[in-house]
């Protein structure tokens, strides 16, 4: 963050901001077939009109290929935790899901660099930090 705002605080002292166009070289896409392709800015534009999902990851680097192998999970054939999870299931209440879900969803937005982002983000953490005190965690 300091390196940021030392570059951009730079920028501005010589009167002029340098700003990165992220369309300048081609992006990888993830289009959810387990293949990347790189694109450029008309053809990632293509896939917006046409209501493709996709998925940016150029500057994902590495952690993009582990969750990949995660994705390779192997699960179970038999339930062989009913012991340990039915007497968790007893004290399940559907209350504070229910009452974070109202909260979250009474701000008028989420976007991260406005008031209702830090409000709602604010709102989150002390909540899932009241759950996890209630608990140990």
């Amino acid at each position: 963050m300091v390196k940021l705002l030392s570059l951009v605080w730079g920028a501005l002292a010589v009167g002029h901001v340098v700003s990165k166009d992220i369309y300048a070289d081609k992006r990888r896409i993830s289009l959810g077939t387990g293949s990347d392709v790189w694109m450029d800015e008309a053809e990632i534009h293509a896939l917006v009109r046409n209501n493709q999902r996709f998925r940016d990851i150029t500057d994902m680097g590495p952690q993009v290929e582990r969750s990949r192998a995660s994705d390779m999970s192997v699960f179970p054939t038999k339930v062989t935790q009913q012991a340990v999870v039915n007497p968790l299931l007893r004290q399940v209440s559907d209350t504070v899901p229910q009452n974070v879900l109202r909260n979250l969803t009474s701000f008028h937005n989420r976007y991260y660099n406005g008031d209702f982002g830090r409000q709602s983000s604010e709102y989150l953490f002390q909540t899932v930090s009241t759950i996890l005190g209630k608990h140990g965690q």
